[in-house]
């Protein structure tokens, strides 16, 4: 998972030469054959597969999170499998060293003029552009649900805020069901279904072999 979110400096990165630069004038009129918008799972993958095959300084990779994570892992994570840490590699680690980091997010998308502005300012060209900006969570679309996030046991596999929550409750729920006076309860419940369906049967034979008398 990655975030277009803004970030507080200005920065492009060439990816392996780890050359930093906040001037403005690196980043302006830039030309790429290709301009990934998001650094998630797809968008990484797509980075590396083209800035490989066009060469350096032809694939661009727009995203200002500096931490890239693997949401599939998140549901091991929920589950009490996995450590959240385990989810999350430096972006830098992942990308192309041919490849373009920008380090912004986008503010406009102009595709009439295959162009975009990132939210320092400057315009950035390509000729293909790919989005991969996967999806927004919107949890306050659902009446009460951000609230709830603040109570125990109220967690989500699909954000990195609330997935440990999610193992924190299963973790719970199991130490409950543990409890002795739960375990007598279940046993005693199942000896009851055990004994009706016992009865049941019995009743059954006795009606088929009074049909049959």
């Amino acid at each position: 998972m990655s975030g277009l979110f803004p970030s507080t400096a200005k920065t492009f990165t060439l990816v392996g030469r780890r050359k930093l630069s906040t001037s403005s004038g690196r980043l302006a009129d830039q030309h790429f054959r290709l301009v990934v918008v998001g650094a998630g799972a797809g968008g990484c993958a797509l980075t590396n597969k083209f800035a490989n095959k066009l060469g350096k300084g032809q694939v661009a990779v727009i995203d200002p999170a500096t931490t890239h994570y693997y949401q599939p892992l998140w549901t091991l994570v929920g589950g009490g499998l996995k450590s959240f840490s385990e989810s999350g590699r430096p972006m830098e680690s992942l990308l192309p060293a041919s490849a373009s980091w920008i380090r912004e997010g986008v503010s406009s998308f102009s595709p009439s003029e295959n162009s975009l502005v990132v939210e320092g300012g400057d315009k950035i060209t390509y000729d293909y552009l790919v989005v991969a900006l996967g999806i927004k969570l919107r949890y306050e679309k659902i009446k009460g649900l951000p609230e709830a996030f603040e109570t125990p046991g109220v967690g989500s596999n699909y954000s990195p805020l609330y997935v440990e929550k999610t193992a924190k409750a299963i973790k719970v729920e199991r130490q409950i069901c543990q409890h002795p006076v739960l375990q007598r309860s279940a046993r005693h419940l199942r000896g009851q279904e055990v004994r009706r369906r016992t009865l049941g049967g019995r009743a059954r034979q006795e009606h088929q072999r009074q049909s049959q008398a």
